[in-house]
């Protein structure tokens, strides 16, 4: 299966439930606003996570293994890690799972 690449770190939210006003980047806890340190900030908190969950995996079974995944990757970044979201984004056009 060849994995989605995508050309930026734009995320598109209309209503900016997930998104800072007037912008394309993700609400997180370090208020990074800049598009390409949200992309670098996210990826050093998450690649440290991935490295520790190789360590000790977290086997799925259900749909709450899967956003406790989620919230384990992304909780130094988002206060939203682990939730279901409240509407669908997209990332550079293409849409993540729909709720």
């Amino acid at each position: 299966m060849v994995k989605n690449q995508y050309e930026g770190y734009e995320y598109i939210d209309p209503n900016h439930q997930y998104t800072y006003p007037n912008s394309t980047v993700l609400i997180n806890k370090q208020n990074v606003t800049n598009i390409e340190e949200a992309y670098r900030n996210e990826h050093l908190f998450v690649t440290k996570r991935l490295a520790d969950l190789r360590l000790k995996a977290i086997k799925v079974y259900s749909m709450s293994n899967i956003l406790a995944i989620h919230n384990y990757l992304f909780q130094d970044v988002y206060a939203w890690s682990g939730q279901y979201r409240k509407v669908n984004i997209s990332k550079s056009g293409n849409p993540f799972m729909s709720i």
